[in-house]
């Protein structure tokens, strides 16, 4: 419970207080005026790719431990996190990384993936909300895709189970899969042309038998 979900939200609360120290949002640490990258974006008025390369630019890409935090933010990581629910068994759980100095291993993929997976949600809206066309369907499971990608690359939530599964999907015929839920586990939702649906399960059938 402490390595995984809850964990990620309080990578991205560190996060978030890093852009908002470095454009000026916020005037200390401690000051929460935003809770999500959204509500920053928003304040900036900044487009996805600029808010990337502030990410790239203010966030470094080598891990971080509390002693990097309370250096660079000048915080206290517990302080930091104290209004996010079930962050004292994020604490409690990851103590073992504390020795290794890899407790939060990547920041800055963590803030990359919520910004380029919130651009591809429009992406895909804008493709599915045309009128049907060459391409289509392919350019929407490329999308599926690139955000599986992203799950298990940058914001590491996949699974080995849903990895065999998805490319399970895509070589069903499948434009593209990806995981749903909050990821390491569950289940992939997957994007299947309609007059191949039924060979499409058959086959996925076929393979969880075999």
């Amino acid at each position: 419970m402490g390595t995984r979900y809850n964990k990620r939200v309080v990578e991205c609360r560190i996060g978030l207080v890093l852009l908002c120290l470095k454009t000026g949002q916020a005037k200390s640490p401690t000051e929460k005026k935003f809770k999500t990258f959204y509500e920053l974006q928003k304040a900036l008025n900044y487009t996805y790719p600029q808010m990337l390369e502030l990410v790239k630019t203010h966030i470094k890409k080598e891990p971080f431990t509390p002693e990097d935090v309370k250096t660079i933010i000048g915080s206290d990581l517990k302080e930091l996190i104290s209004d996010i629910p079930n962050h004292e068994i994020v604490l409690s759980s990851n103590k073992e990384y504390f020795v290794y100095k890899y407790f939060f291993h990547s920041l800055c993929s963590r803030a990359c993936h919520v910004f380029a997976e919130s651009e591809r949600v429009y992406a895909f809206k804008d493709v599915a909300s045309k009128a049907e066309c060459a391409g289509q369907l392919e350019e929407l499971g490329r999308l599926m895709n690139e955000s599986h990608a992203s799950c298990r690359d940058l914001y590491d939530c996949s699974s080995d189970e849903l990895e065999a599964l998805t490319k399970m999907c895509r070589a069903a015929s499948a434009y593209g899969s990806r995981l749903t839920g909050a990821g390491w586990g569950g289940c992939c939702v997957s994007l299947i042309p309609a007059d191949k649906v039924d060979a499409f399960l058959k086959e996925i059938e076929k393979v969880l038998r075999s």
